[in-house]
């Protein structure tokens, strides 16, 4: 059955490099976690909608998962724009 979404939202997840931005939106979105650290290079995209049960509606997340590295701070920040959310993610050890 074809799914329609009328309400979405761009989250984005930011925070330093080789904390865990990709894992944790890859173990949300697709129920999987991969041992191997593979640098973000600008941003990745993914989508997930989720249900709503007390509304009773269904939201489409537009997930950005952007580049921690100081590096790529020019490239990042062109994809907050428009971010009706955002995910700070950090070490806790750092």
């Amino acid at each position: 059955m074809l799914e329609c979404v009328e309400n979405s939202i761009k989250v984005i997840v930011v925070g330093d490099g080789n904390v865990g931005k990709t894992s944790m939106l890859r173990r949300f979105v697709k129920g999987e976690f991969v041992n191997q650290y593979k640098k973000t290079i600008g941003a990745e995209f993914m989508e997930k909608n989720v249900f709503l049960r007390q509304s009773n509606t269904t939201v489409k997340l537009m997930l950005w998962d952007t580049a921690g590295q100081e590096v790529f701070n020019s490239l990042t920040q062109a994809y907050y724009r428009g971010a009706g959310a955002a995910i700070v993610a950090f070490s806790t050890v750092d």
